[in-house]
């Protein structure tokens, strides 16, 4: 019995020392689960300031400076194109001129003729606008500036200055004026004086003779027209066709026949001279010519016309050759000429 008792006791003795061992573990094994968990914790907390999101925030701060480079060198390629030549400015008024925007293109002639003071198309370019919009004082100062910086170099023997032009067309505005006031001795003296400082300035000779034949002083005015001519053959046109008048007002009418062949040789298709052409060779007597003369006359005018008073002129030279077969054919075509107020 006794032996049951202690074998009992010792079992119990086992079993209590198991359990202390099991209970022993289990704590350790939570023990060491609240660590991991910890640790975890720990993690979590210091994910958000990884240092990426600083990298990230340098990259956009140097891309941020480095802007203003190509920004630069993009004025400078816009500077560089906005340097524009006089011809530039020259071909850009022309354009808008064009289209009727005529202050603008005042505008551009205005640049090209800063950049270059001789650029003669610029300056004729521009009057031809001031006299459309009625500018007529600033359309005749370009004018004579055109002419002036276009021939005068070229064409007077000794060197030219640019106060001698100012000069110049200082006395040919204060001219041109004076004849608007029928001033025309005082417009005589200008042009003179003109002269005096360019004395081979054509466009001075073409002036003064135009005032001189408004006094009468008709023979002066054919030598300034023949100067005109020999200092400047660009003015031949205009001064042959002043001398053919002189020469019609003399009733010289071979020598206008003369001035009138070579303005008509100038400008084939021009309807004034082919007309005053056809007037001095029926005044001359020369029907052959006329009568040719006349044919073209009708070819390149819109409306032939003959001026009352010259209608009556040719009739009364034609009548006098009634038994001319060409006389008659030349009458015949006046007859047929539109009959207009005497200009």
């Amino acid at each position: 019995m006794r032996n049951i008792v202690v074998a009992f006791g010792l079992m119990a003795v086992f079993f209590l020392t198991a359990c202390d061992k099991i209970d022993s573990i289990i704590n350790d094994d939570v023990n060491v689960s609240t660590n991991t968990v910890t640790i975890s914790t720990f993690t979590e907390v210091t994910e958000p300031v990884a240092p990426p999101v600083i990298e990230e925030v340098k990259v956009s701060t140097n891309i941020v400076v480095k802007q203003p480079e190509p920004v630069k060198k993009r004025v400078k390629s816009v500077q560089q194109i906005s340097r524009k030549t006089a011809k530039d400015y020259y071909v850009s008024g022309t354009l808008k001129a064009n289209k009727g925007r005529v202050l603008d293109a005042i505008a551009d002639y205005d640049k090209a003729i800063k950049l270059d003071p001789y650029y003669a198309e610029a300056y004729n370019a521009r009057a031809l606008i001031k006299d459309k919009i009625n500018d007529f004082d600033g359309a005749a100062a370009d004018y004579e500036k055109a002419i002036q910086v276009r021939n005068v170099k070229s064409n007077r023997p000794q060197a030219t200055n640019d106060t001698d032009i100012k000069n110049v067309t200082f006395y040919m505005q204060q001219g041109k004026i004076k004849i608007d006031l029928y001033d025309y001795d005082g417009a005589d003296q200008d042009f003179t004086k003109a002269i005096n400082i360019i004395p081979s300035y054509g466009p001075a000779f073409i002036a003064r003779g135009d005032a001189r034949l408004k006094l009468e002083r008709y023979y002066d005015a054919l030598s300034d027209y023949n100067k005109a001519m020999k200092f400047w053959p660009k003015l031949t046109y205009d001064a042959l066709r002043k001398i053919g008048n002189l020469e019609m007002h003399f009733e010289n009418y071979d020598k206008a026949v003369e001035a009138y062949r070579d303005v008509v040789d100038y400008d084939k298709n021009n309807v004034d001279s082919r007309y005053k052409l056809t007037d001095a060779l029926i005044m001359n007597g020369n029907f052959s010519e006329a009568l040719n003369s006349i044919r073209v006359f009708y070819l390149i005018s819109k409306e032939p016309y003959v001026y009352s008073g010259d209608y009556h002129r040719w009739n009364i030279a034609i009548n006098k050759y009634k038994q001319d077969s060409t006389a008659n054919e030349l009458k015949s075509k006046i007859n047929r000429l539109k009959v207009v107020k005497s200009n």
